[in-house]
């Protein structure tokens, strides 16, 4: 006679497969509709405009700072140079460089990070109608997590050009960014009349 555990087989669990009834292979469903790959482009290329509009001291301020440079230096035809420019312009203009550039990390992050986190919408996902959610939950992730979904992103990205196209062959069409952090983009739900 054996010992029970000792070379026995494991007795089936309840339900119809070996683990159980509440056990699943693979990745749960998403608690909504995945958006769509176009849409959530749309919604990037919006935000990115945000952040573009408020970056716009900063592109005044590279041009006064490059007007300042240059302004009285003369290149005589043998090449050399003469002049100092105009100091008071370059520093002026350096100076709204440097408050466009605070003023665009700024409304980014508040749209991006605190607003997301926050609602699920940056400006982007609400004019597109998608919402970001706990992949799981179906609720808002919060700010340290949309931080992180955002650097993930941002970097792979950035050396890849990866994350954003992960989504086309991922099973519940989420980003590198969104299984790293556990978030899905989902239409959002319609109100009705």
């Amino acid at each position: 006679m054996s010992e029970p555990g000792r070379g026995d087989a494991v007795p089936p669990g309840p339900g119809p497969g070996p683990l159980g009834p509440d056990h699943r292979l693979g990745p749960a469903p998403l608690p909504g509709p995945a958006a769509g790959f176009g849409t959530r482009v749309l919604a990037s290329l919006l935000d990115t405009a945000v952040s573009l509009v408020a970056s716009l001291p900063a592109f005044a301020g590279l041009a006064l700072a490059l007007t300042g440079l240059f302004q009285g230096v003369d290149v005589a035809p043998d090449g050399a140079v003469t002049g100092t420019g105009d100091g008071g312009l370059l520093t002026a203009g350096l100076a709204l460089l440097l408050l466009g550039w605070l003023l665009a990390s700024a409304v980014t992050l508040w749209n991006r990070v605190f607003r997301m986190g926050r609602t699920g919408r940056s400006l982007g996902k609400s004019w597109t109608g998608i919402v970001l959610v706990d992949a799981e939950s179906g609720g808002p992730i919060g700010a340290g997590r949309c931080f992180g979904r955002e650097v993930t992103s941002n970097v792979v990205n950035q050396l890849l050009l990866l994350s954003s196209l992960w989504m086309l062959w991922d099973d519940r069409q989420q980003t590198l960014a969104d299984n790293v952090v556990g978030s899905a983009v989902l239409r959002a739900p319609t109100s009705g009349p």
